[in-house]
């Protein structure tokens, strides 16, 4: 008679707990699956194999899952803050620009401040620069020095505030950036410098009250690591007091006790590719 594959998982296939020490990293956790699915079939090659597929299935899935979400999310991050727009992310995608819409709208009303991040040293510049040294230089040339040329995208240009110096992983320099001051780079249009309002840096004092109003993510000595890409990036956020304003407009139409999941989410940050 044919064996009746109607019954319950055997608890010997359900693998329950097996999953649970492998290692979190979604990669190393999918390898791990994998490698015990591999050598469970070696080990029991008699035995009825699809229950333990089944649970493999199901793990991966659960892994997947929320990883390749959150890779999306940060990949159409760093494309807007480059210059992508919304009919971009929607044909990268492969869905409707409503849908880019509906799942990234956040990204057309986050703020955006300039990051350039280094260690405390100068540096030679490459051949055709104007500047003879960039890095940390000091004196009167550290403006220039500062503000660039960087691969800065068409939509960080329009929304960014604020220019931030970090060296050696801590916020030494704040620039206000005025609107209407990028200057291209004349021998490469995707390179940009910005200008600061009176073409100097901010005062310590003026960051803090920048910072405590929400319309700055970092202050003076605040800790700010090198991201990988190199040493400019965009970086998104959203100002203390839209935030306010957003969980207001939410949580009168939403359920009580319902906080909106976007609310809660940690400011993205776009790295240069």
């Amino acid at each position: 008679m044919p064996r009746d594959r109607s019954g319950p998982m055997p608890e010997r296939f359900a693998l329950r707990g097996v999953f649970d020490p492998l290692p979190t990293s979604p990669v190393e956790r999918i390898r791990a699956t994998l490698d015990l699915i591999e050598l469970h079939t070696r080990n029991f090659p008699g035995e009825d194999q699809r229950f333990a597929h089944l649970a493999a299935l199901g793990e991966l899935r659960r892994v997947l899952g929320p990883a390749v979400t959150a890779l999306e999310n940060r990949l159409a991050a760093d494309a807007f803050a480059h210059g992508a727009t919304m009919a971009d992310l929607a044909n990268a995608a492969g869905m409707s620009g409503q849908g880019a819409r509906d799942r990234w709208a956040a990204l057309a009303g986050s703020h955006y401040v300039v990051v350039i991040s280094r260690r405390d040293r100068q540096y030679k510049t490459r051949e055709g620069d104007p500047l003879e040294r960039v890095g940390e230089i000091g004196g009167a040339d550290q403006y220039d020095a500062d503000r660039g040329v960087w691969r800065v995208g068409v939509n960080v240009r329009a929304a960014a505030r604020h220019a931030v110096i970090a060296v050696d992983r801590s916020v030494r320099r704040v620039y206000e950036i005025d609107p209407d001051g990028w200057e291209p780079n004349p021998d490469n249009p995707r390179e940009w410098r910005f200008r600061a309002v009176g073409d100097r840096e901010l005062s310590p004092e003026l960051v803090d009250e920048l910072h405590a109003a929400g319309e700055l993510p970092y202050r003076i000595g605040s800790h700010c690591p090198t991201k990988a890409g190199g040493a400019y990036r965009p970086e998104r956020f959203w100002p203390q007091r839209e935030r306010a304003e957003r969980f207001i407009e939410h949580a009168s139409s939403a359920p009580l006790g319902v906080l909106p999941p976007e609310l809660t989410d940690d400011p993205t940050t776009g790295e240069q590719p």
